[in-house]
């Protein structure tokens, strides 16, 4: 017994920050109650008693669904870098279509009508000269600011969706530098992580004509910094604001 408490004080903590761990116990002596037990074996229950002192310890502990949710956000965040594998075979167009789609997004190209996405099929997987990327829909997906790393040099991307995106936040905003010379519509409704600084950013979209702004109530200036972003674009149309205005707008 004594042996077991030593080994759980090497493996419990003993810092200040899960509070001291102790153990000790108490072993009873075996007793029988006559001389006939003691010849069968039979004797009264000894009592070992541990007392461990490390709830503090045991409190500290990340719950383990948290710590899966950390590890597998990782790991999701990693892939969202910048391949440049990807890059040099199918030119930046394409390269950022088959990254949106493989992540449950969607993509439509110049002068074409068609939405691709994971169910439609893939687009090519070679070069294309010609085929440009106009409007992205990331809507619901769990991409962040990292995965904007892939978003260069796209020529012709005037529409880009983000709404209800859990990791869409001021950060994100902010990044959208990278489209400053071509985005005209964008969609952030339900992007809980937006606050009124990452819309203020937006400034820097330089031919920004449309956004949309459905259940942002998170934001309790919203009304005055779509005002202050009005300075910036005075004919931004903002989409939201009002319940009645229509959901969508064409692209």
């Amino acid at each position: 017994m004594a042996y077991i408490c030593r080994q759980l004080q090497r493996i419990i903590p003993k810092s200040s920050k899960h509070g001291a761990a102790t153990c000790s116990f108490r072993l009873y002596s075996t007793s029988y109650e006559n001389d006939e037990d003691r010849k069968k074996g039979r004797f009264s229950i000894a009592k070992h008693i541990i007392n461990f002192s490390f709830l503090n310890f045991i409190s500290s502990l990340e719950p383990f669904d948290s710590y899966v949710h950390r590890r597998q956000r990782k790991n999701f965040k990693e892939q969202e870098g910048f391949d440049h594998m990807r890059y040099a075979v199918l030119g930046s167009d394409l390269a950022t279509a088959q990254f949106v789609i493989a992540r449950g997004g969607a993509v439509k190209f110049v002068d074409d009508e068609t939405w691709h996405d994971n169910q439609t099929g893939m687009v090519p997987n070679h070069k294309v000269e010609g085929l440009n990327l106009e409007a992205v829909d990331i809507s619901q997906t769990q991409l962040s600011s990292v995965a904007l790393d892939n978003f260069i040099e796209l020529d012709h991307l005037r529409y880009l969706n983000a709404s209800d995106c859990e990791y869409v936040d001021d950060w994100f905003l902010a990044k959208l530098y990278l489209l400053e010379n071509t985005l005209e519509f964008l969609d952030v409704s339900g992007c809980h992580n937006v606050s009124e600084r990452g819309l203020l950013s937006l400034h820097h979209l330089k031919k920004l004509q449309g956004l949309r702004l459905d259940n942002m109530e998170h934001i309790k200036e919203l009304e005055l910094t779509v005002v202050l972003l009005q300075e910036y674009f005075p004919n931004l149309v903002v989409l939201g604001l009002d319940k009645d205005t229509p959901k969508s707008i064409d692209s």
